[in-house]
């Protein structure tokens, strides 16, 4: 997939486009800064372009009119929980030529949920994936089965407290039974998934993770499909573990047309940095007066880092860097809602 994206203008009001194969990006920078107006500004150029565009909308800033921003054209708009209707438990095709054995599954499963929660030590993760590979051996019934099966046993249960209040969750958000989430992969567009009626953020991290898998999967059998990109704000939440499916967009995505576009906050985690330093296009926004000279040193080095992170500390409302074709590093003003810049800049 080649795209072609308008930035937006030079502080002069030169035109600024951005070309590439590999569409990944990352946008990141302090909250207000800018990050979502961008977003909006070039999820449109992407139906035109015959592209299928689905946002996990965990924050909010894509819903209709959201904000004062005007809506996203033809943009359809979805509860989260309208896609949790299918079995979380079915194998899912992680290559072209190989699907998940019920130990994938099961290290899957658990990876998503133990990513998410924090559990001390090494027992609670081994009895839950344990548990889960023993569960994928017995009758269905989604994560409401699995806990009904875990609660039959008392010992089992006693053992997997921790985890049990989670799965309880799930059981009561993911009832299963149902088909598999139409993501629209055979047609251009645009679908926001809210997460409005999932207030905890713990459970909506747990759920992007289950659901981008399922999309993986979905992706892979459609071959043919529409290129697809993925965009996910609070990116701050994710850990981008080696075998997630954040990580595994950014390395494999481009192989099958399915490109991530990440918004966060500043990175702490040495992991998600890492990982969003496979995106082709990277997007600064102002991050924040502690975080100015250790971004300064990444971008120019320590020779420049004093000329750079004054070029950061004059970014307005607004603006942003990204790294040009030829090396340097360009502001750009973002276009305003209403598509004019005057109003950033």
């Amino acid at each position: 997939m080649s795209l072609t994206l308008s930035l937006g203008r030079s502080p002069l009001g030169a035109p600024v486009t951005w070309q590439g194969g590999n569409g990944h990006i990352a946008v990141l920078g302090q909250s207000g800064r800018g990050k979502s107006v961008l977003l909006r500004h070039l999820m449109a150029q992407l139906p035109p372009q015959g592209v299928r565009c689905l946002v996990f909308d965990c924050a909010g800033d894509f819903r209709e009119a959201e904000g004062g921003l005007p809506p996203l054209e033809n943009a359809v708009v979805r509860p989260v929980r309208e896609m949790l209707r299918w079995d979380p438990f079915r194998p899912l095709q992680l290559t072209p030529a190989y699907a998940e054995t019920a130990a994938d599954t099961a290290a899957r499963l658990a990876g998503s949920i133990l990513d998410a929660y924090a559990f001390r030590g090494t027992a609670q993760p081994v009895r839950l994936r344990s548990a889960l590979a023993a569960f994928l051996e017995a009758p269905g019934g989604g994560f409401p089965g699995l806990v009904r099966w875990l609660e039959a046993d008392r010992s089992r249960a006693a053992g997997l407290e921790p985890s049990l209040l989670r799965l309880r969750d799930l059981a009561r958000i993911f009832p299963g039974g149902g088909e598999a989430p139409d993501w629209g992969l055979d047609r251009p567009g645009i679908t926001v998934l809210t997460f409005d009626t999932v207030p905890d953020r713990t459970l909506q991290a747990v759920l992007t993770e289950l659901l981008l898998a399922a999309l993986w999967s979905d992706r892979l059998a459609l071959p043919g499909s529409c290129p697809l990109v993925v965009v996910l704000d609070e990116c701050q939440r994710f850990s981008f573990r080696e075998d997630s499916m954040l990580t595994r967009i950014l390395r494999e995505g481009r192989k099958f047309g399915v490109h991530g576009w990440f918004a966060s906050q500043w990175l702490r985690r040495k992991s998600a940095a890492e990982a969003l330093e496979q995106a082709a296009l990277r997007i600064w926004f102002y991050p924040g007066e502690d975080q100015v000279l250790p971004l300064a040193r990444r971008l120019a080095g320590e020779s420049r880092r004093a000329e750079t992170a004054r070029l950061i500390r004059s970014l307005r409302v607004g603006r942003c860097l990204f790294r040009h074709s030829d090396g340097s590093l360009r502001v750009v003003c973002v276009p305003a809602p209403d598509g004019a810049c005057k109003i950033f800049c």
